[in-house]
């Protein structure tokens, strides 16, 4: 071969290996750029772009509404249940008489939480008063016994149900005549115990008032939907526990009834014009005088029995 001929391949040569050489490192550089972060992240963020963002909404409003329709039903399954068992053990020891509440059947407080209403008279007793309320988001139980014609204190029972959240309160009022009474001590002393009992049940603390001067025991207690059997358990031992005393107790002479009708007469007067949490709510929804009459009528039923303590007195005076 020439020498010419030679130093042409020897240039096509070194030409070759510049040339792939470059497009190695183009190639490279390409695949870096591609695929750097700042590429990838753009590259999400229009994959994003492209999701309508009103199907995310309506995913999610579905999913929250299913939810709240799902622990809707399960909370209101269990409240039924509970305040069935609790009801049972009420009208097995005792002779209820349900009254027509009227206009309080059904009361809308702050425009829209409706409480349906029931009225009871038990023979020998007193009155019970029921409420309960249903809002998806929130069930809720209000159980009254007032004891007009046994010298027991006044019970009071709250429970509430919201999603997984358990809150509930028994209160016993004093509202006696004689509160040495040795059953009444002793009726205090089982409910300390059934505090104690269920101590696995959280004690929450309550707002201080005027109330805690006449308020014998409050257990206070929260929890969640796995302590919904210890819960109703709760509820059915407070009712056995006071019907007991019920029974126990003598009925009073006719002065004593007059007495205790005056007793809750005034603690439900005192307790409407000072209010409370609850009080207020039905105040601002209802106005302060049919607060008034609900609570006279229907809550303690103390108005209709002033009624029939009035026409008795003067049927004896005569």
């Amino acid at each position: 071969m020439s020498k010419r001929f030679l130093l042409f391949i020897l240039i096509i040569n070194i030409k070759y290996n510049y040339t792939k050489k470059k497009i190695d490192l183009l190639s490279q550089e390409n695949y870096k750029i591609n695929h750097s972060p700042y590429n990838l992240v753009n590259s999400i963020h229009i994959t994003q772009k492209r999701i309508p963002i009103g199907k995310i909404i309506l995913f999610l409003l579905i999913t929250l509404l299913l939810f709240i329709i799902f622990t809707s039903i399960k909370n209101t399954k269990i409240m039924n249940k509970t305040l069935k068992e609790g009801f049972t053990i009420i009208k097995k020891n005792l002779q209820l008489k349900e009254q027509n509440p009227g206009e309080f059947s059904k009361i809308i407080i702050n425009y829209f939480i409706p409480f349906y209403i029931s009225l009871y008279k038990i023979e020998g007793f007193g009155n019970l008063s029921l409420m309960t309320v249903n809002i998806g988001i929130m069930q809720m139980i209000t159980l009254t016994l007032s004891p007009f014609e046994k010298d027991i204190p006044l019970i009071s029972i709250d429970y509430i149900y919201m999603f997984n959240i358990r809150k509930l309160m028994i209160e016993i009022y004093e509202l006696m005549i004689d509160n040495q009474n040795i059953k009444y001590k002793n009726l205090i002393n089982e409910f300390k115990k059934i505090n104690e009992y269920y101590s696995e049940l959280k004690n929450f603390k309550t707002f201080p008032g005027w109330h805690e001067k006449i308020l014998s025991i409050c257990i206070s207690k929260s929890g969640n939907s796995k302590n919904d059997e210890m819960i109703c358990s709760l509820f059915k031992n407070c009712i056995e526990v006071y019907i007991q005393n019920i029974i126990e107790m003598p009925h009073l002479e006719d002065s004593d009834i007059e007495k205790k009708y005056s007793l809750i007469k005034q603690f439900g007067n005192v307790l409407v014009n000072k209010g409370g949490v609850a009080v207020n709510n039905f105040k601002r929804s209802i106005g302060i005088e049919k607060t008034k009459d609900f609570f006279a009528k229907v809550f303690f039923g103390y108005e209709d029995k002033w009624i029939n303590m009035d026409k008795y007195m003067k049927i004896k005076k005569d």
